[in-house]
């Protein structure tokens, strides 16, 4: 009967392969940003934890010896219960979180620029450099599955150019970027190898994976151990109205 094969999970430290973790979490998200959560429950655990967690240390965390998440240790969140007893939340983060906190700088203004240099500006008070970045469109499909098919051109931002680029008050660096980066329909996320992605996910490939959760003698293929569908339409919009305001040539509205 055939099975699948057992996945191979590995999270690098700054003190070398992880051993000690009891369960993994990785929440991807283009829009919220990524987060790995580890949790560490026995005596064991807690006597090397110290070895592994160094808040700002960067980790890495491998399936099948392919990089899924890079970031660094940002939260030790320890909770008790008087039945379990203690465990150890260990939260990691990748870099763009950052500019998700601070503020843009307001002098930050180029006109007749290219979205590249001021998105390269935005991003310079917090250390990112030009490799930092990866301006493809399938670059996730490359880190993520290793093999690229039927992938749209990359994404040059050189050529793409503002009459003018500034900041608005109040504006984080995230904001501020995403703000002009939409005017040109692309946007940014955390790429798997720590890096900044920028383009415009290709929503209109073939899939290269499928989720199944079966019962019987076809449940040894489940990649799937607990699916649960939600369709809800309490939000969807039943009628738009657009509200104008003219004003004549003499500025009376």
């Amino acid at each position: 009967m055939p099975r699948r094969p057992r996945d191979v999970i590995a999270v690098e430290t700054v003190a070398g392969t992880c051993q000690i973790v009891s369960s993994v979490k990785l929440d991807q998200s283009l829009h919220e940003g990524s987060q790995l959560s580890l949790s560490c429950g026995d005596d064991s655990a807690w006597r090397a934890i110290t070895s592994i967690f160094h808040p700002g240390q960067p980790v890495r965390l491998f399936l099948n010896d392919v990089v899924q998440f890079t970031g660094r240790w940002e939260s030790n969140d320890v909770p008790a219960d008087a039945a379990s007893g203690v465990t150890a939340e260990l939260i990691a983060r990748p870099r763009l979180q950052d500019a998700r906190y601070v503020s843009a700088d307001p002098k930050t203004s180029f006109e007749n620029a290219s979205l590249k240099t001021f998105i390269l500006a935005l991003f310079a008070p917090l250390g990112f450099t030009a490799a930092d970045f990866q301006f493809d469109a399938a670059a996730d499909r490359k880190l993520m599955t290793g093999e690229l098919r039927g992938a749209p051109a990359l994404v040059d931002l050189d050529t793409i150019t503002q009459q003018k680029a500034k900041v608005q008050p109040g504006e984080t660096i995230y904001e501020a970027a995403q703000r002009h980066l939409k005017r040109f329909h692309l946007m940014l996320w955390d790429g798997a190898d720590g890096r900044i992605v920028i383009g415009r996910p290709d929503d209109t490939q073939i899939p290269r994976y499928h989720l199944q959760a079966k019962r019987g003698l076809l449940a040894n293929g489940n990649n799937v151990l607990s699916p649960h569908r939600i369709r809800d339409w309490a939000e969807v919009v039943g009628e738009v109205r657009v509200a104008g305001h003219q004003t004549s040539a003499d500025g009376d509205g």
